[in-house]
């Protein structure tokens, strides 16, 4: 099932709707802006392949193998495809921090799909220690 549909796509904003199925129980479907190299990307993969409205048509676990292939070929042992969702995450925080100084981790919370903003705090702190570390 595409989780990513070319209907939920702005390609001149990047806004991209995004469903999360396993998302403690029920649907959470919310938008997410896609930085500028991302979306020329997703835009040149769109230009070149037709999927119907699916943009990706391949199971979660196609992804995670390709996925997977990659990374070991980039030399990146360790890494999941899980990762990268926590990777996000700490993008938002950190990336919110040197704009606002400040997260509003309750929206970040939902987005993540974290039940506790507490959990949350930890990627907001992990992003905080990476500035204060760069200054």
């Amino acid at each position: 099932m595409g989780l990513l549909r070319r209907s939920g796509f702005n390609q001149g904003t990047g806004d991209i709707e995004v469903t999360r199925l396993k998302h403690k129980g029920r649907r959470n479907t919310y938008i997410l802006q896609l930085d500028g190299w991302a979306l020329e990307v997703l835009n040149d993969y769109l230009d070149n392949v037709d999927n119907g409205d699916v943009m990706f048509p391949m199971s979660v676990s196609t992804h995670q193998d390709r996925f997977n292939e990659r990374a070991a070929a980039q030399g990146l042992e360790g890494y999941t495809f899980h990762s990268l969702r926590h990777s996000r995450v700490t993008h938002i925080a950190l990336r919110e921090l040197e704009r606002k100084g400040v997260v509003d981790e309750l929206s970040l919370s939902k987005f993540a799909g974290h039940l506790k903003v507490e959990t949350t705090r930890m990627y907001v702190h992990m992003a905080a220690r990476h500035l204060a570390f760069k200054s």
